[in-house]
């Protein structure tokens, strides 16, 4: 049971990323009419989200609901533009590490001593979609494949569109070659509905739940990903819970360093293994 926890925790982030791996549709997005100075609501987005901050450490709470249902308690500790490390418990004991970086993706099941690492660039097939792009997909920020985005210039790095609806989106301007992304809001409140990054083989919904203010800017108290591909449909919740986050205490940058004596496995026959 808990070997396969955690290997649910481990390959439905690795789902995340290479959902991304194949050429993009044509034709992506529902909006149809661009609008005059709507990049002031996204002026107004990107302004709530400029706060400074290098790390911060925050309770979550992992839930694959598809293709099975099974949930797990960790703490995430994110380093800005740098890494996503995820210390998975189980009864109150660590029982798996996670970390997301630029270049690679550990994992470690310190129950059965085992651990999984792949490079970033054969994940993602060379996709440029790196570990920003990752942190601002979680935390229902807008992004490109190339840029940080922190000031309200780059707001002309996208174009908006006016839905019918009660519902505005945005768009980068320059669309990564092998994805489009899409970025949906409500018009009320300017808070952010959805991500949608769309391939040739699918698509990953990013959908957002109860978004407050906190102290990386607004942010959503569930991140509910959901993957729809041709090879794999899964959905992944993952709960924040932002009244006990940490910002910016040197002890929470974290990484994996390997013990001796672990065995590696192949995160890919896992993940097929689990599926079939």
């Amino acid at each position: 049971m808990i070997r396969k926890l955690l290997s649910i925790s481990i390959l439905s982030l690795i789902i995340l990323l290479t959902a991304c791996n194949s050429s993009k549709q044509v034709g992506t997005g529902t909006a149809t009419t661009e609008y005059a100075h709507s990049d002031e609501r996204l002026k107004t987005v990107i302004e709530q989200n400029a706060i400074d901050w290098n790390v911060i450490s925050v309770p979550v709470k992992l839930e694959l609901k598809s293709p099975a249902n099974i949930s797990a308690s960790a703490r995430a500790y994110v380093c800005r533009d740098s890494s996503i490390y995820f210390s998975v418990r189980f009864l109150g004991m660590e029982i798996a590490m996670i970390d997301i970086t630029n270049d690679s993706i550990i994992a470690v099941d310190k129950y059965h001593k085992y651990y999984a690492a792949e490079r970033l660039t054969d994940v993602l097939a060379n996709v440029s979609f790196d570990i920003n792009s990752v942190q601002s997909l979680l935390f229902a920020h807008p992004f490109t494949h190339t840029e940080h985005i922190s000031d309200i210039k780059q707001a002309s790095l996208f174009k908006t569109f006016d839905k019918e609806s009660d519902e505005w989106t945005a768009a980068p301007v320059r669309q990564n070659p092998l994805a489009d992304y899409t970025f949906t809001y409500f018009k009320m409140d300017n808070n952010p509905k959805n991500t949608v990054i769309s391939t040739a083989i699918g698509t990953i919904t990013a959908n957002y739940e109860d978004v407050k203010s906190s102290s990386i800017g607004i942010s959503p108290a569930v991140t509910d990903i959901v993957i729809n591909s041709q090879k794999l449909k899964a959905e992944l919740s993952i709960r924040w819970s932002w009244k006990d986050v940490r910002t910016d205490n040197p002890s929470d940058k974290k990484h994996i360093t390997i013990p001796k004596g672990y065995q590696r496995i192949n995160a890919a026959a896992l993940l097929k293994a689990f599926v079939h």
